[in-house]
């Protein structure tokens, strides 16, 4: 999308006394600590209150002070304590003027994901998760963790993470590099040899176990940069059972192949009133 107003209301702050600046990228393979600069101009542009980096190569052995930036708190993932992991495929940079707990509770460490209650000081409380859906575990023997079978059994236990959120009556937000493409996710004529079609079980269980929640997947259009010969594609999404409380969401490129993806969640209703406008002609009737 190239709503020129909205990128500066969100990067700019209007109504930002009352919205939480959410934005998600995937950066590509490099080590965080390597992207770091790239991060910092993201921020200096777009001012976020919550930054979700998927593909973020966090390793445990790593010094994370390298990959800190003034103002914002570095979370990671659980699965970096585990053992045979030892890696943050997601992380979440959270500014200071945010108040956040971090829901263990609704993570796991064979999982990428981060879950956090988040609002403003004095204000309601929501549920924020920001994943990276991973193709395989990085670093093993084998590529066992690559057969389909295997990423449904991983997908299944983030699906459980996100019913128990949703379970909880609070309001929900999940974005993220999920990579599955929502473009495809409604067509009939997939060749049966193709990813999409592989794929279809995780689709087919997120919507059999979460779409009933009424929530609803609101970024428009490909967000990822297809190679030379592939189509573009919808990889990264953003998911609220409240989709009254979310801006438009924006996306742009910054320097990777998947787009950021950003939007303002506002803490009230966003309301449209229709304008009726009274003609020269009915004037003068």
């Amino acid at each position: 999308l190239s709503d020129s107003n909205f990128y500066a209301r969100y990067t700019y702050g209007n109504r930002s006394n009352r919205g939480i600046k959410l934005s998600h990228w995937t950066a590509g393979n490099a080590h965080l600590q390597n992207k770091t600069i790239e991060i910092e101009n993201l921020i200096s542009d777009h001012h976020p209150h919550l930054l979700g980096i998927s593909e973020a190569n966090l390793h445990k052995d790593h010094c994370i002070d390298n990959c800190k930036i003034d103002d914002y708190e570095l979370i990671t993932s659980k699965t970096i304590e585990n053992m045979d992991l030892k890696i943050s495929r997601v992380v979440v940079y959270k500014h200071t003027s945010l108040v956040a707990k971090v829901r263990e509770d609704l993570m796991s460490d064979k999982f990428s994901s981060i879950w956090l209650e988040i609002g403003f000081p004095g204000r309601a409380k929501f549920l924020v998760c920001n994943l990276y859906r991973d193709w395989q575990y990085l670093g093993q023997a084998d590529h066992s963790s690559l057969q389909i079978s295997e990423q449904l059994a991983r997908w299944v236990i983030f699906l459980d993470q996100w019913e128990r959120a949703s379970d909880s009556g609070k309001e929900v937000v999940v974005m993220g590099d999920f990579n599955l493409d929502f473009l495809n996710f409604h067509r009939t004529d997939l060749c049966s040899n193709s990813q999409a079609h592989r794929l279809k079980p995780l689709v087919e269980e997120m919507f059999t176990k979460i779409v009933p929640h009424g929530v609803k997947q609101c970024v428009v259009g490909p967000t990822r940069q297809g190679r030379v010969g592939q189509a573009d594609s919808g990889l990264d999404h953003l998911w609220t059972n409240t989709p009254g409380k979310m801006s438009q969401i924006y996306t742009r490129y910054n320097g990777s192949d998947h787009k950021v993806i950003m939007g303002v969640r506002f803490a009230k209703l966003i309301k449209s009133s229709t304008r009726y406008r009274v003609s020269q002609r009915t004037v003068n009737a």
